[in-house]
């Protein structure tokens, strides 16, 4: 579903506002070149100003080039190619309490930009059109579907045996790529965790069942994107469904970056899954909100460890306790357990000894769109 509105809309938007705007009393302004005088087909009404306020506005922009005029309560500025460019000088001229206080309706001819800002068509506070206009990148990415995977194994550290791959989503933007940290934040930012959260486990799928790797699948979701189980998992599973993959295959890894206050919620997400036949995990074991109580809550079918609560164990025998205790009750719980962050041999082989299943680090692979798994020598008898 496009995150853009129907251009018909917008047509009727712009016709209602170019209506309201007829019925303005305007107020010729000394400061400008000519009378004030009819739309053109592209402008930005700033408001919500004081006059004084606005008429700094009018000579920084006047002194950019851009020719704008008074109209009460609005100072309208002409729009030629890109708006980007109006906006931020606009912004700059202003104190940090008046660019807090500003609005900006963007009146344009036929399908307009701010139609993912705002599609009631009113103003909108500048700030926000600042940030929409920056991230406008944002939006095509996930309405053209740019999202990539790459993968990274799960090993068996008992075994040289790849069990399952994790799906980390990726994409490219100014000539880089963005990590999966990058993406989200900026999809919080925005508003835009839903759609993206959506999109990021049918991308999953789909590209994990093209890519020809043999194992099972690990799926991150986020609990807050997810507001209704049964609707908002349904591309998931028609997904799932039109690639054949098989549903204990795959698995969804819970990861809290917020609070989930509403247990029963989550627990309702979890059970759409396994109705489905899909398995769970708990993801970042040990921070944040993935915490022992968490896990008797929820009852996964795995417990990924973040590296943090390993971080010490090599040397550290308390830490290495406390890891051992964990393991133990994940193992009480019916959990199989996946230590994160593995990079070198010595740190694989105490977690082995502490009966740590499977295993997922640099020393194997790092994620890639194919990843080549290296098997580390064992330690000489």
């Amino acid at each position: 579903m496009p995150l853009m509105v129907h251009t018909d809309m917008i047509k009727k938007m712009r016709a209602m506002q170019q209506q309201q705007h007829a019925k303005r009393r305007r107020l010729p302004c000394t400061a400008c070149a000519g009378p004030v005088g009819r739309a053109p087909a592209e402008e930005l009404w700033f408001g919500g100003l004081a006059a004084p306020t606005l008429h700094k506005l009018h000579q920084a922009l006047t002194a950019a080039g851009v020719a704008p005029a008074h109209d009460a309560p609005y100072l309208k500025a002409p729009v030629a190619g890109a708006a980007a460019p109006v906006i931020e000088r606009a912004a700059a001229a202003l104190s940090p309490e008046e660019r807090a206080q500003a609005t900006v309706a963007w009146v344009i001819a036929g399908v307009a930009p701010t139609e993912a800002v705002d599609p009631r068509g009113a103003d909108v506070p500048l700030e926000r059109l600042q940030t929409e206009l920056r991230h406008r990148w944002f939006t095509r990415l996930l309405d053209e579907r740019l999202l990539y995977m790459n993968f990274q194994p799960i090993v068996s550290l008992h075994a040289p045996e790849v069990y399952a791959h994790e799906a980390l989503v990726r994409a490219q933007h100014d000539g880089r790529e963005l990590s999966g940290f990058e993406i989200i934040t900026t999809a919080e930012t925005l508003g835009l965790l839903v759609p993206l959260d959506a999109r990021t486990r049918v991308a999953a799928i789909e590209q994990f069942a093209a890519s020809g790797l043999e194992s099972k699948l690990f799926i991150n979701f986020q609990p807050s994107a997810i507001y209704n189980p049964r609707y908002c998992l349904r591309t998931t599973f028609a997904a799932l469904e039109r690639t054949a993959l098989r549903p204990q295959d795959v698995v969804f890894e819970v990861v809290e970056s917020e609070d989930v206050t509403d247990t029963g919620h989550l627990r309702r997400i979890i059970q759409a899954y396994r109705d489905q036949g899909l398995g769970v995990a708990m993801d970042d074991f040990g921070v944040g909100y993935s915490t022992p109580k968490r896990l008797l809550q929820l009852h996964p079918d795995y417990v990924k460890l973040d590296k943090t609560l390993t971080a010490t164990v090599d040397t550290d025998g308390a830490a290495r306790r406390t890891l051992a205790a964990v393991v133990h009750m994940a193992h009480e719980e019916g959990c199989r357990v996946i230590a994160e962050g593995i990079e070198t041999v010595a740190q694989r082989d105490v977690r082995r000894e502490i009966g740590i299943e499977f295993g997922q680090g640099y020393l194997y692979a790092r994620p890639a769109r194919l990843p080549a798994v290296t098997w580390p020598m064992e330690r000489a008898a």
